[in-house]
């Protein structure tokens, strides 16, 4: 049977089989007959709108569940070529991708009511788009690429395939419809549970293309056959007209206030959601694993917080179940994360969060009823699509709006330390990133040269440059390296000190002895560069004045030479020593002693760290070795995440350079000095001349000692 029922009804008109229903959106006499209703499968209950309610969750969690992923392909992004040469433009990606989604829907939902019959092709319209857009976006090679089909074309495609399941919903669901809609809307919490999981495995071992395809594959396989269950309940007539429909309810006192309120929302609901991670692995020091267990708090108390305020929005009234929501929002923000100091208050936060706020979208039938009630012809899912809009513009401006806070103005006064977090906050995670990057990234052992150099292409887009230092060990070099951008942080020992101290061999009771200390071995040239990088490692180390040489002249407390300037050794269970030591694509493995300054005998905590590497690796002029560069930044990056003893945080919690110094030997039997710090977001590696220790050379033992 064929039923003439017009996009008023169809939208707007829904009853459990069997009852009678006379009322419609419309306030038109027409009804729907016995033998019709009959022959519609019921509202609220049945297997057919509990498969189309499985069908929206399902949807709900593929579609919105990629768009809130995409922090962690804008942390790829940001640091693999060819994408981070503009890192900068790499976050607009995703504002567009979830804002085009928001602020289109008035103009899909407008399309589709304005066209019925639009509506049972549009998610499989919009599939047609989403898939090709990402596979689109894997062959992509610059930024411009992404935005357009990572962000633009997946989000109009995005945009399409969902608007049918708020307005079948409508039809679906009519006393319970806000616990449907909570159900639906829970789908997010739970891909936000397992995406970020999934995604970070593909695009670690993959990399970003393999996953995009991955990706693109599992939204058709999956998306595919539920669209057979995105149907409306009530069949669209097939000779409905176009017509327009009332917007009278945007200049409704009401509706401002609710769309106000929902766009402030959205002003600060996003933002604690994308910092969650970095202030639990930056600030709480807690480790990659442990810090993505706040996400996943969230998301999974989202999940239940939907689900109980969709039911609370039958029984309730709108501003009720939104003033509970925002309540429950607020006091966690400024008591539970604003006292948190530790990891255990931060994911009661993350749970009471997500509950609450997570939570407010679902609010949103409750004001659509309100709406309606107070004009009676305005289509419901018109509504929803300008609170969708609201939420979008709330979305877009959010990020802006943080950066505007954050860099002191018109709140310097104010914001002064919690700018100076953000951004060791920021230097703290491009440490993290940079170092896995590095270090644990399959794809840089691909780019590396046979003999172990780092082409310049890797440094140039990883944000790291090296340039050519003169280091100087005159008095007059303090004053220059300090206006240095950024500054070399590093005095050298004075020289005289070990003319003051020369080694003493009378403390030998056999001259053999002392002189198969000072011996210095000549190895041919077949010799192992291994065996000769650990002899000229280890005999520099002795003359430093780290031990193992007799110095004439008396020490004060028996310290050695390197003690005498504050500097010790850095042994045992230490932070430094974690990963040591690297290898590389060819076997070959890097390690070093490590030094930094002792403040319990010295006093004065110093970030800075003093490095003596072995690099079985031909070192050349000009260019910097993979061991130099895994060495230079782990010494960075786990400096940074050094304890304070007090339980306090970390130790150098305001620190922005993190400064290393490191007198690396390379193979043939060769040294050079480089120095490395921050320098914004930039890694700054200064380094000397390459020069010779083939042969004993006691003035260059000595000028290399001055930096250990």
């Amino acid at each position: 049977m064929e039923y003439e029922l017009d996009h008023h009804r169809s939208s707007g008109q829904s009853s459990h089989a069997g009852t009678d229903s006379s009322n419609n959106d419309n306030g038109s006499n027409e009804t729907i007959t016995g033998i019709e209703q009959q022959s519609l499968h019921p509202a609220d209950t049945g297997l057919h709108a509990y498969l189309f309610l499985l069908s929206s969750f399902i949807l709900e969690a593929l579609i919105w569940g990629f768009a809130f992923t995409f922090g962690i392909f804008q942390q790829y992004y940001s640091t693999h070529p060819p994408f981070n040469k503009d890192v900068s433009n790499i976050a607009v990606i995703g504002t567009c991708s979830m804002g085009i989604i928001y602020i289109l829907s008035p103009l899909v939902f407008g399309l589709l009511l304005g066209f019925p019959k639009l509506k049972r092709y549009s998610s499989a319209f919009g599939l047609c788009v989403m898939v090709p857009a990402l596979l689109g976006s894997s062959f992509a090679n610059t930024t411009t690429q992404l935005l357009v089909t990572q962000g633009i074309a997946y989000a109009i495609g995005a945009s399409f395939a969902y608007a049918p399941l708020i307005l079948f919903m409508e039809e679906w669901f009519v006393k319970r419809r806000g616990f449907a809609f909570g159900i639906m809307w829970a789908g997010t919490g739970v891909s936000g549970v397992v995406l970020p999981l999934l995604m970070q495995w593909l695009i670690n071992t993959h990399g970003f293309r393999t996953t995009l395809r991955v990706w693109s594959t599992v939204l058709l396989v999956l998306i595919g056959p539920l669209l057979y269950f995105v149907k409306p309940r009530i069949p669209i007539a097939q000779n409905s007209s176009t017509r327009p429909f009332n917007l009278k309810f945007l200049r409704n006192k009401s509706f401002m206030i609710f769309q106000l309120g929902n766009i402030l929302q959205a002003l600060g609901f996003f933002l604690p959601t994308i910092y969650l991670p970095t202030y639990a692995t930056n600030t709480l020091g807690v480790n990659g694993v442990v810090s993505s267990l706040t996400v996943i708090l969230f998301n999974l108390a989202s999940v239940l917080g939907c689900i109980v305020m969709g039911a609370m929005v039958d029984r309730y009234q709108a501003t009720t179940c939104i003033l509970l929501s925002t309540i429950g929002s607020t006091v966690s923000v400024f008591l539970i994360w604003g006292l948190s100091s530790s990891l255990a208050p931060l994911l009661i936060f993350c749970v009471v969060y997500g509950i609450f706020a997570g939570s407010f979208s679902s609010t949103w039938p409750a004001i659509m009823r309100e709406v309606k009630n107070q004009e009676s012809s305005v289509e419901p899912a018109i509504v929803f699509a300008f609170l969708a809009a609201g939420r979008g513009i709330g979305n877009v401006a959010s990020g802006p709006l943080s950066d505007g806070l954050l860099t002191g103005l018109p709140f310097e006064g104010v914001l002064g330390d919690a700018k100076m977090e953000y951004e060791t906050l920021d230097m703290r995670a491009r440490l993290d990133s940079l170092l896995r990057t590095v270090t644990r990234d399959p794809q840089t052992q691909e780019v590396l040269s046979s003999d172990g150099d780092v082409p310049p292409h890797f440094l140039e887009n990883n944000g790291i440059s090296v340039t050519r230092h003169k280091f100087d060990i005159t008095g007059n070099s303090a004053a220059d390296n300090s206006n240095l951008d950024p500054p070399f942080l590093f005095a050298p020992c004075p020289l005289d000190l070990f003319q003051k101290h020369p080694i003493d061999t009378s403390d030998f009771l056999d001259p053999k002895l002392a002189k198969a200390a000072l011996y210095y071995a000549k190895f041919k040239e077949d010799s192992l560069v291994m065996r000769r990088v650990r002899f000229t490692a280890s005999y520099l180390e002795r003359w430093a004045g780290g031990g193992g040489l007799s110095r004439a002249g008396t020490l004060p407390e028996f310290l050695t030479l390197r003690e005498l300037r504050g500097l010790v050794h850095v042994r045992g269970r230490h932070a430094l020593y974690a990963g040591f030591p690297f290898s590389n694509h060819i076997g070959h493995q890097y390690q070093a002693q490590v030094s930094e300054y002792d403040s319990q005998r010295f006093g004065g905590n110093k970030p800075h760290l003093v490095l003596l590497s072995e690099i079985p690796d031909i070192g050349h002029e000009g260019s910097i070795l993979y061991g130099e560069l895994a060495l230079l930044l782990t010494a960075m990056r786990n400096q940074k995440k050094e304890d304070d003893p007090s339980d306090q945080g970390f130790l150098f919690e305001d620190e922005r350079r993190f400064p290393v110094l490191m007198v690396s030997i390379v193979g043939l039997q060769h040294a050079r000095i480089s120095y490395a710090c921050m320098g914004g977001r930039k890694v700054a590696i200064r380094q000397s001349q390459l020069w010779s220790l083939e042969k004993k050379d006691e003035e260059l033992f000595k000028f290399l000692s001055c930096f250990l």
